[in-house]
């Protein structure tokens, strides 16, 4: 009675992947130069060692090396191009269109330079320096959460309404 053993498939560089329980990307795969032992597996083969950086809004940008065949509960995600067909009943109509073009372009001030903050100048608040902080901090990273403490009269609810003005813009 003979068994057929599939192996997974070898992911490549670019491609993205689901290990363990994160989204992430394959920067490098490098095998490597020795097999496993024939005692670990019915078949020797060479292992693969897997380079990732995380996908995932919490962990953007972390790095984690893998041993691909003995990483549990892993799979490549399929590559998503662009359809086979395109109608054209499946574009949008010119007023549509140019109505998001209007959006895009008034939106891009704001995310040209990560640094220049349109908040204060919309506020009708006569903000103080220090209270740009908070805003830094939150524009800073991946998802906006923030215990704003200090003392009583500093303004923090001016510092909460820049982030939230800000977020909007």
């Amino acid at each position: 009675m003979s068994s057929i053993t599939t192996t997974p498939p070898l992911p490549e560089a670019g491609q993205v992947v689901e290990v363990r329980g994160s989204t992430w990307a394959v920067s490098n795969v490098q095998t490597q130069g020795l097999p496993r032992s024939p005692a670990d597996d019915a078949v020797a083969q060479l292992s693969h060692v897997v380079d990732l950086q995380s996908l995932d809004e919490g962990s953007l940008g972390a790095q984690l090396s893998v041993v691909w065949e003995l990483e549990v509960g892993h799979t490549v995600t399929p590559a998503q191009g662009l359809p086979d067909l395109i109608h054209p009943s499946d574009f949008d109509p010119p007023e549509v269109l140019a109505g998001f073009i209007d959006a895009m372009r008034w939106g891009a001030v704001t995310s040209a330079d990560p640094n220049r903050y349109q908040a204060p100048f919309w506020s009708g608040a006569n903000v103080e320096a220090y209270q740009l902080e908070p805003l830094r901090r939150a524009l800073g990273a991946p998802r906006a959460n923030l215990l704003l403490a200090d003392d009583v009269g500093l303004g923090k609810t001016i510092e909460a309404g820049l982030v939230i003005q800000e977020l909007f813009l």
